[in-house]
């Protein structure tokens, strides 16, 4: 972790706004600062949500993220990237041209295809794919669940050890980056990840929380996987402090709609 008055360097996220707090940038921002982190933020999309669903989804132009990071990137030394909800192929273009010449930094890719609820808030398909999958390449890990790797790789991939294990290493050959694959077995009592570097495979395990998982889940190990390795935690390691930090924080969930709860206050 890194103090905010040790060091100027912030964290950047890049993804969209759920003005219900439970997700997005905001949930980026509040791990950011727990992890002693300043955090500054690119939106992609306004999306209009609470407990219960996305109700509906605003994507931002191309031109409003590229001033908004070049106004971030002209005043800030940013030490790590976390990007989030990218809809359009334009976005993606833009953002890759942006961050393309800043490889030395952590960065940490949730390819979030779909809300909590269900909703569809990105499509992997035609320009939208390709330009994506350059943005990918750029990244030090992407964090897809199962569902989301099936998409990426365009195929179904069965929640079975096996098959979750070929579906990391194809997509950490593909886009030449490490891959956490999360949420594979799901009926076991113990949380299990497949990460694949290279060509080997690593299974990251957890006890299981019990009980109502919260919006946001992807998105508070996303953020809290990049803390880590902005702070100079290596890989493996970040991945199992990350998952760690995620089982104790499914305790402090709070209803605080009237439907799915969230996380509650940071320590």
């Amino acid at each position: 972790m890194k103090s905010c008055d040790q060091t100027p360097s912030m964290l950047l996220t890049i993804a969209g706004s759920d003005c219900s707090g439970g997700a997005g940038i905001q949930a980026d921002l509040r791990v950011f600062n727990h992890f002693r982190w300043p955090g500054v933020s690119v939106i992609t999309s306004v999306t209009a949500q609470n407990s219960r669903g996305v109700r509906s989804l605003h994507p931002c132009t191309a031109l409003a993220i590229s001033e908004q990071l070049d106004a971030l990137f002209e005043d800030f030394h940013v030490a790590g990237i976390k990007i989030g909800l990218v809809e359009t192929a334009a976005q993606a273009k833009t953002i890759t041209e942006h961050l393309k010449t800043r490889s030395g930094i952590p960065m940490v890719i949730d390819p979030i295809i779909k809300a909590s609820d269900g909703t569809r808030l990105s499509s992997f398909s035609g320009d939208t794919q390709t330009a994506f999958s350059d943005l990918l390449r750029l990244s030090t890990l992407i964090t897809p669940n199962t569902e989301e790797a099936g998409l990426l790789l365009g195929k179904t991939v069965p929640p079975e050890s096996r098959a979750i294990e070929t579906a990391a290493l194809d997509l950490a050959d593909r886009y030449q980056t490490s891959v956490l694959v999360t949420g594979g077995d799901n009926q076991t009592a113990t949380a299990k990840d497949c990460l694949a570097t290279g060509h080997k495979t690593k299974w990251l395990q957890q006890p299981r929380a019990t009980g109502r998982h919260p919006r946001g889940t992807g998105c508070y190990l996303s953020s809290a996987l990049l803390a880590e390795l902005a702070a100079g935690t290596p890989l493996e390691q970040a991945i199992i402090n990350a998952k760690g930090w995620i089982t104790g924080q499914l305790s402090t969930t709070t209803t605080y709609g009237r439907g799915a709860p969230m996380f509650g206050c940071l320590p």
